[in-house]
């Protein structure tokens, strides 16, 4: 069960990230917690704005609005330490989920009880919080589902609260996940001077010890600025080779909404490569695709810099670039 929550998180924090959620997703990009206002047309690939939508299609958005769809530094904002907000979302509730008695939990199927703890407290030595939680297993089929009540719980400098409702399915031997679904309305965390509320949903398939795929649907909210980012259906697999990892997203539906831009596709023709302890890929491709076929291509030539192409007449090739640019300036 350990491994298998591993690999889980690992591929939640380059996910999500995306973070992966069914919650929410009307035609008008509505949600119950957090509602997605900004422009719904698919955004236009300009010369002038081609290096924007790439980096953040990277980094989920920026100006104090970002979700960092892949787990790295987020830049700028008001995010004063500097770190992805899906980092630190998905950190915190591996903080707390690494809490839960599995033992105990697998012990109640036997008997179809429900399984219940806390309040746990946090590990921040000043106002730690704490969280609860409540989780069943089906005795038969191993299913189990749960929630889990956060009240200011603090983890590694970021606070939580709210109410996540996760289920899944145990293997036969009750010691692994075959899946694994998160949703919330309203989860409000802080790092620092960052506060964001998310909606949204999180699902898992764990094809095996090392490979994860992770769908999202999020909309996330700076309590600052107000502005929405929406990552729509946005669908990656993570593989973990050991000193790296590989996320490769599938372009079919993975959308991010700009604000003020609209939507754009992405896709990652070439894997993402980030080796343990970088913050940055070192190789691999993202390709936004905006109206008419227009595309921006994000190279990652190593863990310090990156290159961007520009195709604006949507015919295959790219007339414009490369130009080269630095990860930390993101």
């Amino acid at each position: 069960m350990k491994n298998a929550l591993k690999w889980l998180w690992r591929g939640a924090f380059l996910a999500v990230l995306p973070l992966m959620f069914a919650c929410g997703s009307d035609d008008d990009g509505g949600a119950a917690g957090v509602a997605y206002t900004g422009s719904q047309t698919e955004a236009t690939i300009t010369a002038s704005n081609a290096k924007t939508l790439a980096s953040e299609a990277y980094v989920g958005g920026s100006g104090g609005s970002s979700l960092n769809v892949l787990g790295a530094v987020q830049a700028g904002g008001t995010n004063a330490q500097g770190q992805s907000r899906t980092f630190s979302l998905a950190k915190t509730l591996k903080s707390a989920v690494s809490q839960i008695d599995v033992a105990s939990v697998a012990g109640a199927a036997a008997y179809g009880a429900v399984e219940s703890g806390g309040p746990i407290p946090g590990d921040c030595p000043v106002s730690p919080g704490s969280f609860s939680y409540s989780i069943s297993v089906n005795e038969t089929t191993y299913a189990f589902s749960g929630t889990l009540s956060f009240s200011a719980f603090c983890s590694g400098g970021t606070t939580m609260s709210g109410t996540v409702t996760f289920s899944g399915q145990l293997n036969s031997t009750l010691t692994s996940f075959l899946n694994f679904q998160m949703s919330f309305v309203s989860l409000t965390t802080t790092t620092g001077n960052d506060s964001f509320t998310t909606s949204g949903s999180l699902s898992f398939i764990v094809s095996s010890a090392t490979e994860t795929t992770i769908t999202m649907d999020l909309k996330l909210r700076d309590n600052t600025t107000t502005e929405v980012v929406w990552i729509s259906n946005f669908t990656m697999t993570v593989t973990d080779y050991g000193s790296y990892e590989e996320v490769n997203i599938s372009g079919a539906t993975s959308r991010l909404y700009h604000f003020t831009h609209g939507y754009v596709t992405i896709s990652s023709p070439i894997p993402l490569r980030v080796y343990s302890g970088n913050e940055w890929p070192s190789s691999g491709e993202l390709v936004v695709t905006g109206a008419n076929n227009r595309k921006v291509k994000l190279t990652a030539i190593s863990d310090t810099q990156y290159e961007i192409r520009i195709d604006l007449d949507g015919i295959d090739g790219y007339e414009l670039g490369p130009a080269t640019y630095d990860w930390a300036d993101i």
